[in-house]
Formats: C-alpha cells, structure tokens, sequence
C-alpha cells in the first residue's frame, strides 16, 4: 500500500470519496436528532452520548451539519 493515504483504506471502505471523519461526524448527528425527536433528554445528555464535553460544542456541530440548533430540530418535531 505504498504511496496510499491514510484516508483511502477508510474511503475504500465506505463507499468511495467519503471521509471517516465525516461519516462519523454524520452518524453523530443521526444517533443525536434522534434522541432529539424521540427522548426528553436533555442537551447536556445528548452531547455526552454522541461524543461531545459541552452542550454548547454539540450545538455548534449539529448546526454546521444540519443547518438548524437542536432546539429548532426539537420543536419541529413536536409540533407534528
């Protein structure tokens, strides 16, 4: 495997172009909207069982992946 990236064996694995850093990241924000809009857990809790020290560190991840806040992703869901 001379000459390979270090991302390619991941890539190779996941179907392509595909980063292991954003496939985690994006199966992060899946596990956390649907606690979400399935639980009443709380951010804090949220945070720490998707990986994150903060609720506010969380937040700002979940919304450069989704383009919403947890909140809104919350109330949306609540209000169907």
């Amino acid at each position: 495997m001379a000459g390979m990236s270090r991302a390619t064996p991941g890539a190779a694995l996941l179907g392509g172009d595909q980063h292991v850093a954003d496939f985690v990241t994006r199966t992060r924000m899946t596990i956390a909207a649907d606690l979400l809009t399935g639980t009443e857990r709380g951010l804090d809790d949220i945070a720490g069982a998707v990986g994150y020290r903060s609720a506010s560190a969380f937040g700002k991840a979940f919304r450069a992946a989704t383009g919403e806040t947890p909140s809104a992703l919350r109330r949306t869901a609540r209000a169907r």
